[in-house]
C-alpha cells in the first residue's frame, strides 16, 4: 500500500512539473499536463478521501465557487442551452491550485518543480533575446514576426507580445521575490539562480514592447522594496530598475507610452482605452445582474457603441478582466473575482510575514504576492485572466502562495494525519 501512495505521488509531482515547464512555450502542452496532474490528483483525493476544502482556506475557496457558479447562472439565464457553457471552459485552471498546493507541501517536489520553471525561463528568455534583435522563430517557423523602429515583437513561442510579456512579467516577478526574500544560506546559489531568472524574465518582458508587463514590472519592484525596505533589498531592487530602465530604452517602450497616452485617453479613437472601458462599462449597466452572457461580450457591445464611426472596431473583450466579467456575468460576478484576489494576496501577504515559516518559504509566498500583484496589474489594461497562456501559470503562482499561507497555520500536509 505504501509504495503504490508513493507511485501515486511521484506520478503527480512529475506531471506537475512537466506542465510547468512546458507552459513556458506552449498553451497546448501546458494545458494537456496541468490537466493531467488535476486529474491524477482528483482521483488520489477520492481514493484516500481527501478534502481540499478542509485546508484552512475558506474565503479562497468561497469566492472561487461564487465566482464559478454566477459564471454557470449567467451562462444559462442569458443563452440556455450546453453551448453556453462552452466559454467557461478555461475555468477548469482552477483545479491547478489545489494540485500545485500538493506538490507544494512536499518540499523536494517543489524545489524540483521551481527548478523546472526557471529552466524554462531561462531558456525561452534567451531566445528572445535572438528574437528581438535577429527574429528568431525556428520554435515557430510559420508565425511572422513584426518589426518596430528598435527590433522586433516579442512572442516567444506563443501567440501574441502581450501573452508573453504578462506570462514572463509575472514569472520574473515571482522568481525575483522569492530570491531576493529568502537567506538560507544552505540554498544561497539557487536563490542566485532564481534572482538571475527573476532578472531574465523580467527584462525580456520590457523587451516585448508592451506597455502593461512593463507597468507590472515597475509596480512589483516598488512593492519589493516597501515590503522588504533594508539596505541589501534596496539595493539589488535599485539595480532591477536600473535594468528595466535600460531594456525599456532599448525596447522603445517608454517612448511608445507616450506617444500613444493622448490616443488611450481620447473618446475621438474607437480603439482608445477610455473609449472601450467607457462603452464596455455601458453594457455592463445595461446588463448589472447577469451580463450578456460569457463570450457574448461582442454582441453587447455591438449595441452601446455610437453608430455613427466609420469602421468601428467591435470588441470582444473590455481591455480589462474585471470590466469583462461585469459586462460578461453581471456586477456580483465582477465583484466575487475580485473578492477572490483580494483573498489569494491576502493569504500571500499574511504567509510571507509569518514566523513559522522558513525563510525559504516566506520567499516563496513573498514572490507569490508581488507575482499575483504584477498580473494583477496587467489585468487593468487587458484580459490575462481569460487567456490559458498567461491564466495557467497564474495558478501555480497562487498555489505556492497559498501552501505557504497552509503551513504558516500548521494545517498538516494533504493526505496525512
Amino acid at each position: 500500500m505504501n509504495a503504490a501512495v508513493r507511485l501515486s505521488d511521484r506520478a503527480i509531482f512529475f506531471v506537475y512539473t512537466i506542465f510547468i515547464f512546458s507552459s513556458t512555450f506552449s498553451v497546448a502542452a501546458g494545458s494537456l499536463a496541468g490537466g493531467a496532474a488535476s486529474l491524477l490528483f482528483l482521483t488520489l483525493a477520492i481514493q484516500r478521501r481527501y478534502l481540499p476544502f478542509e485546508s484552512g482556506l475558506k474565503w479562497f475557496y468561497v469566492w472561487a465557487c461564487l465566482y464559478l457558479f454566477w459564471s454557470i447562472l449567467s451562462s444559462q439565464l442569458a443563452h440556455p442551452g450546453w453551448a453556453a457553457l462552452a466559454p467557461l471552459g478555461r475555468e477548469w485552471l482552477f483545479f491547478l491550485v489545489p494540485t500545485g498546493m500538493w506538490v507544494f507541501q512536499n518540499a523536494g517536489a517543489r524545489r524540483v518543480a521551481l527548478y523546472a520553471f526557471a529552466a524554462g525561463i531561462i531558456l525561452i528568455s534567451l531566445y528572445s533575446v535572438g528574437q528581438f534583435f535577429w527574429a528568431w522563430n525556428f520554435l515557430k517557423p510559420h508565425y511572422i514576426i513584426e518589426r518596430h523602429l528598435n527590433g522586433y515583437y516579442l512572442i516567444g513561442n506563443f501567440g501574441s507580445s502581450v501573452a508573453f510579456g504578462i506570462y514572463y512579467a509575472t514569472a520574473g516577478l515571482f522568481f525575483f521575490g522569492y530570491g531576493l526574500k529568502s537567506s538560507d544560506q544552505r540554498m544561497e546559489w539557487s536563490h542566485r539562480l532564481f534572482l538571475v531568472t527573476g532578472l531574465l524574465a523580467m527584462g525580456v518582458a520590457v523587451l516585448s514592447n508592451e506597455r502593461g508587463p512593463t507597468l507590472a514590472v515597475v509596480t512589483g519592484l516598488i512593492v519589493l522594496a516597501i515590503l522588504l525596505s533594508s539596505k541589501k533589498v534596496l539595493v539589488g531592487v535599485g539595480l532591477a530598475l536600473l535594468v528595466v530602465l535600460a531594456v525599456g530604452f532599448q525596447s522603445g517602450v517608454f517612448v511608445r507610452s507616450k506617444e500613444l497616452m493622448s490616443k488611450e485617453l481620447s473618446m475621438r479613437h474607437d480603439r482608445s482605452r477610455l473609449f472601450i472601458w467607457t462603452y464596455s462599462l455601458r453594457v455592463a449597466e445595461e446588463h448589472p445582474l447577469l451580463g450578456v452572457g460569457p463570450g457574448h461580450m461582442k454582441e453587447g457591445y455591438t449595441e452601446v457603441v455610437p453608430t455613427d464611426i466609420p469602421d468601428i472596431t467591435l470588441q470582444g473583450h473590455a481591455h480589462n478582466d474585471l470590466l469583462t466579467v461585469a459586462a460578461e456575468r453581471g456586477f456580483p460576478g465582477a465583484i466575487f473575482l475580485l473578492a477572490l484576489w483580494a483573498a489569494v494576496l491576502g493569504y500571500c501577504f499574511r504567509a510571507q510575514r509569518s514566523a513559522m515559516l522558513t525563510p525559504d518559504e516566506r520567499g516563496l509566498a513573498l514572490g507569490a504576492l508581488v507575482g499575483s500583484l504584477g498580473f494583477m496589474v496587467t489585468s487593468m489594461f487587458d484580459v490575462p485572466f481569460a487567456g490559458s497562456t498567461t491564466r495557467q501559470m497564474l495558478m501555480f503562482v497562487w498555489a505556492a502562495g497559498l501552501a505557504m499561507y497552509v503551513k504558516s497555520k500548521s494545517v498538516p500536509a494533504p493526505g496525512t494525519k
